[in-house]
């Protein structure tokens, strides 16, 4: 197969499963790519977007447990956010990832506080 073959083959069905699967875990939309060089991106950017989503959930969450707070009913995904929600006492906390660094500055200061 040709490099220019190879760059424009189509994705593989376990690619496009793949990929919805990330999507929806990110809260994102699914983009139909029109090769796998494409779908191979996609995957690439998402799995990114995951990792700092769950490194921020999980700076979040032992921050509201150093604190002791309750742990959030609900942690909703999305593409540039997360929500932490409270049922019981009517309050959501969002995190726009876009504002926070992928590390924080300080070790003792969550990332969240720090921005």
């Amino acid at each position: 197969m040709s490099t220019d073959a190879t760059t424009q083959a189509k994705p593989s069905n376990a690619q496009l499963a793949y990929l919805r699967d990330l999507c929806d875990h990110t809260g994102s939309d699914f983009v139909y790519p029109v090769t796998a060089r494409t779908a191979r991106r996609l995957i690439n950017d998402l799995k990114a977007l995951n990792s700092r989503q769950e490194a921020c959930r999980a700076r979040f969450l032992t921050m509201v447990s150093d604190t002791g707070l309750p742990t959030p009913d609900e942690v909703h995904h999305e593409a540039s956010s997360l929500r932490f929600v409270w049922n019981d006492r009517k309050v959501m906390v969002i995190i726009d990832l876009d504002d926070i660094d992928a590390e924080p500055t300080n070790p003792d200061t969550p990332a969240a506080v720090a921005a």
